[in-house]
């Protein structure tokens, strides 16, 4: 038990800092389990949709076109950095880079990518991103963060 105010203040951040590392890795293992299941659950034909997942950090831009002639994506307001499918270790790394309470968001700016979430694919007749959310919102229903 400390002894004086400065030792129970140091303590306190101490705990703060703990908090915060543990929210941060629960935060990146729900992005990270929620990206898995989505690439898991996209249907293929070409691969092309399944490859176009996109974690943004930092907030989420509206306006964002894909120029199917091309095969670019463009950003009209750049998003603090754009996760593009690679693996696991890669989406780790950058992951590493999320601030405690961040909002992430997980995209597909294909233009039919709505029509497969409202299930006109034979392959997710479901959709693809409720269906991914709610079977990691189970799976992580009554987890506790460890301090």
């Amino acid at each position: 038990m400390p002894t004086n105010v400065d030792e129970f203040s140091k303590e306190i951040d101490k705990f703060n800092k703990t908090v915060k590392v543990q929210l941060v890795k629960f935060h990146k293992d729900i992005v990270h389990s929620v990206y898995k299941e989505i690439v898991k659950l996209s249907p293929v034909w070409s691969g092309q949709f399944r490859g176009n997942h996109n974690i943004m950090i930092g907030g989420m831009d509206t306006k964002v076109r894909f120029n199917p002639a091309a095969q670019t994506t463009s950003w009209p307001t750049t998003p603090n950095f754009v996760l593009r499918p690679r693996g696991d270790k890669y989406i780790k790394g950058r992951l590493s880079k999320l601030k405690p309470f961040e909002n992430v968001n997980i995209t597909n700016a294909l233009d039919y990518a709505f029509e497969l979430e409202g299930g006109r694919s034979p392959q997710a007749p479901a959709g693809i991103y409720l269906i991914a959310a709610t079977k990691v919102s189970f799976r992580f229903r009554g987890r506790k963060v460890r301090v």
